[in-house]
């Protein structure tokens, strides 16, 4: 869709709702060369101290970090799933090197996705965002942190979120039984899958 629209890679990606990070770091490892810049926020503050952690494994040097704590906890523990992981870790930081085009700029702040004002302040001098993706809550594994009495759909605010960022696509996942719209986006997909439901959108502009 971006490319098709003019916007070749590397592509700078948002994630609002990031919780530990984990879903933006195994995206950011498995496309090396499409995305040079990742930022994400949470409203958790214990979250984003997980999410720190696993972006920082996006960088050879994150990684190595992690391949001398592995290879300490197996001389330690003496366990051989620790000796598995220390391999791993090593074979990931020689990947990396090897990567033309790996990440070169993480942006993790504090803030709550469903207030577009709050996440606008976080990206001066109208930082362009190329895609923004949320994996948004779903009771399950994880809850809506909002203000109390409020009535609005907390997916529909992240949608106003992102319009506010011009994000030319929008990807979410979230509960079943939604009806997202926006006026600055046009559907571009809507995809079921158990009880999620994957939208995406693109600006209309």
């Amino acid at each position: 869709m971006l490319e098709a629209a003019g916007r070749r890679p590397p592509y700078h990606v948002y994630d609002p709702t990031c919780g530990g990070g984990y879903l933006m770091a195994i995206l950011c490892l498995l496309n090396p060369r499409l995305i040079s810049r990742l930022s994400i926020s949470d409203i958790s503050p214990e979250a984003l101290s997980i999410a720190s952690r696993n972006v920082g494994l996006l960088t050879a040097e994150g990684m190595l970090k992690r391949q001398v704590e592995l290879e300490a906890l197996a001389e330690v523990s003496e366990r051989e799933s620790h000796v598995t992981a220390a391999a791993s870790a090593n074979r990931l930081h020689d990947w990396l090197i090897q990567q033309s085009s790996p990440l070169k700029q993480s942006n993790i702040f504090l803030a709550d996705a469903t207030d577009p004002n709050d996440i606008r302040a976080h990206f001066p001098d109208n930082q362009s965002i190329d895609i923004g993706f949320a994996d948004t809550p779903y009771d399950l594994h994880s809850t809506w942190r909002t203000e109390e009495g409020g009535s609005a759909i907390p997916e529909m605010k992240i949608m106003s979120t992102f319009a506010e960022l011009s994000a030319p696509v929008v990807i979410l996942a979230t509960r079943k039984g939604l009806k997202l719209t926006n006026p600055r986006y046009r559907r571009h997909a809507k995809l079921k899958n158990g009880h999620r439901v994957l939208w995406i959108f693109e600006l209309a502009e």
